[in-house]
């Protein structure tokens, strides 16, 4: 099997016209047959008018491919005919140009080729999706944001979207626009309603002095989505911090020459400037270059071998300030230090299945003295990523650990390039294989179906509540029972991707609502659901563990949510949210797209038609509660009181020391602050908007699991009186995944 390295360029034109700038992002994109050919294309995610963009030779699994050809481009799915869009027949090298007169929305290329004398075709290869420029009279203050990280408060810079009065452009919804190439994307967030522009507080952390972090916009008005390329530049400004050589201690042998390796080091990179404060022993033998912070020892230094180090303090000073590093390298003279003999390092190959963690040691008979292991250069940038975070190495004896959740692609083999170096100047390389093997038993979804999807009969006709397989997945596993009318007695798995060798077993791991007599089939996942199920007009959540063995390999168990909505009829009327969950990546929000109206309900599930809700008012109001999905024992389930134990309460504190105050999550109560609430139903279109970055527990981990809410209701336009006259309803669960990606 032969696996070509993924190498794409992409490069823009942006050019200045009446329009403004435009900018693109890109995505992979993989594409497999059902043989064993597979190819890996980087396609354009988000592009603009006047913008080229050159994706190269795709890369693939199986023998090599040839005679690429492109089959088919769709424009919203309807066949259309450009040449913007070419590919070279022999490489496969995909080009988009002439990009000024394609009109905005999602285009589908489909690709083919031969390989090994066998035809391929694969449908929809690579999307691009065409947007607007940024509209004339849109801007972003400050352009440049300084990030004071020697101030105690740098964490709260932010910027803001700005229009011209003049220019009468109204944002709907503000973005960040993704990048795959700018993995800090995720430590900045922008409000979807307002375009402030903030930094994620539990990202903090990963900001690093003397960077820059540019960020591109995608903006909604009613004309369309538009993209703002380098919108705003977050600036990390501070004094000299977190030096560090690599090696940070090194044998010599005596009368020997040395020099350390370049340190890195964190802050501002203007007048940057090293110099040794201190050498103890005392000692003037030791010169640093004030440049780079290069230590060196000339050749017969007049140094004798010891058994104390030389410990070296060094201090660093830039426009900001100067900081001293105590102990920052050290040198020891010895005797003699053999030199490393390259031929005799080396490691075995390590295959590991896919969610397996794994070690590996290098092969006996190493020879050199005083070894210092490292990660070499030559590593891919898919590699590079994972280096001393998910693949990490024992300095000092070589061995390899690779966790779990590394996020290597299976039935693939990697290269990892290691080096040994001592004080000599022999440097041994090897190339660590590493396989990630398929899970036999991996699977990525059980499917009990829904009943969202049925359509609403003729205004006197009784409604369709049968349960059938989702045409939409954003429908799985979602429930609606009027009234807690019509309840089935059983729901049975209609659908899932589990390996069929695999052994299966069901459980109910959570309980949340009123399902003491709810028990399920642990062989086939078959749930009865018992008499009187789930709590009277509030629904409720059955979590479903189900796990996946055998076939020789470790065992994959994953949680599966059912959502159940049993809103309550009031005065004939009934508050619908389709779907009716809300689902939430905790770390960058959401501003929901699903479906609000009223319907006109008659015992018997009857429909009588619609209400006018021009002037619906919808607020939440009471019984805030959350459900822990994950096994975090810190992210208490519970409705909210003043108990630290429960993950509502510890969000809660958060936006208002000590308060259980229904404004964390109303629009009407404390209005202006919108950015700070933990969610809202926004007024202007009653979508559920979650706020980024606010659910998060104590232990500063992200929360899992399920937020329900009462919203009180009325249809006369008055938020007032809905505190006491309001009608109750809960139709609507917010799901917090941290590992959901809307746009995958």
């Amino acid at each position: 099997m032969n696996l070509k390295e993924l190498f794409t360029k992409c490069f823009m034109l942006f050019s200045i016209c009446l329009l403004g700038h435009v900018a693109v992002s890109c995505s992979d994109t993989e594409t497999t047959d059902s043989g064993n050919f597979t190819l890996f294309f980087y396609g354009v995610t988000d592009i603009g008018p006047s913008m080229s963009c050159e994706l190269q030779a795709p890369s693939y699994i199986g023998g090599t491919p040839y005679d690429f050809a492109i089959t088919n481009v769709t424009h919203e799915g309807e066949t259309y005919t450009t040449e913007s869009f070419t590919v070279n027949a022999e490489t496969g090298v995909i080009n988009i140009q002439n990009t000024n007169t394609l009109p905005t929305g999602l285009y589908s290329i489909s690709v083919s080729c031969f390989c090994n004398g066998k035809y391929y075709e694969f449908k929809d290869a690579v999307k691009v999706n065409m947007l607007l420029a940024v509209p004339e009279g849109v801007s972003v203050t400050p352009e440049e944001v300084l990030l004071k990280m020697d101030e105690n408060d740098w964490v709260k810079a932010s910027a803001q979207v700005t229009t011209e009065k003049e220019s009468h452009v109204s944002i709907t919804q503000y973005a960040i626009a993704k990048d795959p190439s700018k993995e800090y994307m995720e430590y900045f967030t922008i409000s979807p309603t307002t375009g402030k522009i903030t930094i994620v507080e539990s990202f903090a952390n990963q900001i690093i002095a003397g960077e820059e972090y540019v960020l591109d916009l995608k903006l909604t008005t009613k004309a369309g989505e538009h993209i703002y390329p380098n919108a705003v530049t977050f600036k990390a400004i501070s004094k000299p911090r977190s030096l560090s050589y690599s090696p940070i201690y090194a044998e010599v042998d005596e009368g020997y020459a040395h020099e350390s390796a370049i340190p890195s080091i964190q802050g501002s990179k203007e007048e940057l400037k090293y110099a040794i404060k201190s050498v103890n022993p005392a000692t003037t033998a030791f010169t640093i270059d004030q440049a780079t912070g290069k230590i060196s020892l000339a050749e017969n230094n007049g140094l004798e071998k010891s058994e104390t180090p030389y410990v070296i303090d060094i201090t660093v000073s830039n426009i900001y300030g100067s900081t001293e590093f105590t102990e920052a390298y050290s040198i020891k003279i010895v005797e003699y230090t053999a030199p490393i003999i390259p031929e005799t390092f080396s490691y075995e190959a390590l295959s590991l299945f896919k969610g397996e963690e794994g070690n590996q040691t290098i092969k006996e008979g190493f020879e050199g003295g005083n070894p210092y292991f490292d990660f070499d250069e030559g590593n891919s940038a898919e590699i590079q990523k994972l280096l001393n975070k998910k693949i990490t190495i024992d300095n000092a004896t070589g061995a390899i650990s690779v966790s779990a959740d590394n996020n290597l692609e299976a039935d693939k083999t990697y290269d990892i390039h290691v080096k040994v170096t001592n004080s000599k100047p022999v440097v041994g390389t090897a190339i660590f294989k590493l396989t990630i093997k398929k899970n036999p038993n991996d699977f990525t979804f059980v499917s009990y179906g829904t009943n969202l999807e049925q359509p609403m009969p003729e205004i006197g006709s009784k409604m369709n509540l049968d349960i059938e397989e989702e045409k939409n997945e954003a429908n799985r596993n979602q429930f609606r029972f009027i009234n807690r009318g019509n309840l089935p007695k059983t729901l049975s798995v209609f659908k899932n991707d589990i390996p069929s060798s695999a052994n299966k077993t069901f459980k109910i791991a959570e309980r949340y609502g009123k399902f003491a007599n709810t028990t399920i089939d642990e062989n086939n996942g078959t749930i009865t659901l018992g008499s009187s199920p789930m709590t009277a007009y509030e629904g409720g959540i059955l979590l479903i563990e189900v796990t996946a063995s055998g076939n020789d390999a470790p065992s994959i168990s994953k949680r599966i949510p059912l959502f159940f909505s049993t809103p309550k009829n009031i005065s004939n009327q009934v508050l619908l949210y389709t779907p009716i969950v809300v689902r939430a990546n905790p770390r960058t929000g959401v501003s929901s797209k699903t479906k609000c109206e009223v319907i006109k309900w008659a015992s018997g599930q009857i429909f009588n038609g619609y209400e006018d809700i021009t002037k619906l008012v919808l607020d939440y109001r009471a019984n805030h509660t959350f459900y822990n999905f994950s096994e975090n024992p810190n992210h208490g389930s519970g409705a909210l009181t003043k108990d630290p134990n429960l993950l509502i309460y510890q969000v809660w504190n958060k936006y208002k020391p000590g308060s259980t105050e229904k404004d964390a999550m109303s629009y009407y109560m404390s209005t202006g602050n919108y950015d700070a609430k933990l969610a809202y139903i926004n007024a202007a279109d009653r979508q559920i908007i979650v706020n980024p970055d606010k659910w998060i527990g104590n232990d500063n981990e992200y929360a899992n699991g399920a937020v329900t809410a009462q919203i009180r209701l009325n249809l006369n336009g008055t938020p007032e009186n809905i505190e006491s006259s309001g009608s109750q309803y809960f139709s609507v669960i917010i799901w917090l995944d941290e590992n959901y990606e809307p746009n995958k």
